[in-house]
């Protein structure tokens, strides 16, 4: 298994009392398209998002406004500039 915190999701959604899920189980899950971090899927859409806005427009400075294929690039951009460090 690749990402411990699969083990620890799968353990919890899966197995119940019954311990942790097996690497087999974990598998067939993949193999299915499960879903172990829904934030980590929020990320790679909105970083697909800013990619294909960058690529159309040059940069990455977007309007607050801005959108590319339905997805929020300007706030996105927004929220991670406020998270930076100062200075950078």
């Amino acid at each position: 298994m690749d990402d411990p915190a699969e083990r620890a999701v799968g353990a919890r959604v899966l197995a119940g009392d019954r311990g942790p899920v097996g690497e087999d189980r974990v598998t067939q899950l993949k193999k299915l398209g499960m879903i172990w971090c829904h934030f980590d899927v929020v990320w790679a859409e909105g970083l697909t998002a800013a990619r294909g806005w960058a690529a159309e427009n040059g940069r990455l400075l977007a309007p607050l406004d801005a959108t590319f294929q339905g997805a929020a690039v300007g706030i996105l951009v927004e929220e991670r500039a406020g998270r930076r460090p100062q200075g950078r």
